[in-house]
């Protein structure tokens, strides 16, 4: 009897373990969207303006990473990436264009880890430099067209753009060999150009995470295969993936960027005119979804964080648009000297 009733309980157990990464449904009623107070979520917030000269000028940020109290950006007007300390104070700075060793064509996106900086050119590998010095130390070749990719150090995941029929996302190891191909693409969907300000993968600690720039199905990278586990539902609105994007998206309601932390999944969409937010608790499957209402930080009352980094969303602002929009905020001591032709500042927000 004993024996019997182990079983079961292994049974049992074995069925929560399956129905972890069962595949829930988020409802989204856009008619009935909320106030939501960023104090709720955000214990603090930082604004980091970075150095200006005429060595370190960014046009158009692609990327921000902070790893080890250093504020890695990606800019893609400068085809450079830029390394400040935590307070803006630049660092160090790589633009090495070409085909030789250690140079690239086009920079698109970029991952620091304790292994080093990886950086993807657009259509030939991923280059791999030590993240203080900068030096070249090889790179993982994929001559695959990608825009996006995360690693953990042992594989490389990178989004194949289109080139259909062909897989989404494509798995190698560090010596550039192709593991394997995920995501088969329809030949008969046509796939909208890439939008650089929407992620489609996520870290946090060890957990990656996958999504399409228009789909509205969140992945985890578990147990060596993609397992989805959330998926939206806009009603009406809902853009299908296996529909064809030929005619006008802004008909339809998707997610934007999209944030993960061992508690929260986060992401943003547009619906009613103006930019919402969807906080979505992984542990107690509960959820509020609607406009922020930033009342943490005053004369400034957006929220658009673009990129993540650890507990930490992070967002741009133009100097110019700064001045313009958000006047008061020069009084900040950091930002009193600020002018139209510096570099973007950063807004940083620490969730709890």
């Amino acid at each position: 009897m004993k024996y019997v009733l182990s079983i079961f309980l292994l049974l049992i157990l074995s069925c929560e373990g399956n129905n972890k990464f069962v595949n829930e449904i988020i409802e989204i009623d856009c008619k009935n969207l909320n106030t939501i107070k960023l104090s709720d979520y955000v214990r603090n917030v930082k604004v980091v303006k970075l150095e200006t000269s005429s060595d370190v000028l960014i046009g158009e940020i692609i990327k921000v990473q902070i790893f080890n109290r250093k504020i890695y950006v990606l800019d893609m007007s400068s085809n450079a990436l830029f390394i400040f300390t935590e307070d803006g104070k630049f660092l160090n700075k790589l633009h090495k264009t070409g085909r030789g060793p250690g140079e690239y064509i086009n920079l698109f996106d970029f991952m620091v880890t304790d292994k080093g900086l990886y950086l993807l050119d657009l259509s030939s590998a991923i280059l791999h430099y030590d993240s203080e010095n900068l030096n070249y130390l090889g790179k993982i070749a994929h001559y695959t067209v990608s825009t996006a990719f995360t690693t953990d150090d042992s594989y490389f995941w990178i989004l194949k753009e289109p080139v259909p029929p062909d897989h989404r996302v494509l798995m190698f190891d560090t010596t550039g060999n192709l593991v394997k191909e995920f995501f088969s693409r329809d030949d008969k969907v046509k796939e909208a150009p890439p939008h650089l300000t929407t992620n489609v993968f996520q870290v946090y600690d060890n957990d990656i995470y996958f999504s399409t720039r228009y789909g509205n199905t969140f992945y985890k990278w578990q147990n060596n295969e993609w397992k989805n586990f959330l998926t939206l539902s806009f009603g009406d609105k809902t853009l299908r993936e296996d529909m064809s994007i030929d005619f006008d998206v802004e008909d339809y309601i998707t997610k934007g960027s999209y944030f993960v932390t061992s508690d929260l999944l986060i992401f943003r969409f547009f619906a009613d005119s103006h930019i919402n937010f969807c906080f979505y608790n992984l542990k107690t499957h509960q959820y509020r979804f609607g406009k922020v209402e930033n009342d943490i930080m005053p004369h400034y009352t957006r929220f658009m964080p673009t990129w993540q980094s650890g507990n930490y969303l992070i967002e741009q602002i133009y100097a110019e648009h700064l001045l313009n929009g958000s006047p008061n905020m020069k009084n900040l001591d950091n930002l009193k000297d600020l002018t139209e032709d510096d570099n973007p500042v950063l807004v940083i927000y620490e969730l709890f």
